[in-house]
């Protein structure tokens, strides 16, 4: 096998294994919900994260 039928294989196997970006429906949703979770927040009724517990998350 050549050099470049490997790389073209391997290019097609690290494709196979991105995630597909998100729909506009999903990302409106997750600032649908971060908005929800602020509003928690500030009444007090939800715990904040810190900031590396948010990092961590990533």
């Amino acid at each position: 096998m050549k050099d470049s039928e490997i790389m073209k294989s391997e290019n097609q196997n690290l494709q196979a294994w991105e995630e597909p970006e998100p729909t506009k429906e999903e990302i409106l949703a997750g600032i649908k919900e971060a908005i929800e979770e602020v509003k928690l927040i500030k009444a007090g009724k939800l715990k904040a994260k810190s900031l590396s517990d948010l990092l961590n998350e990533l």
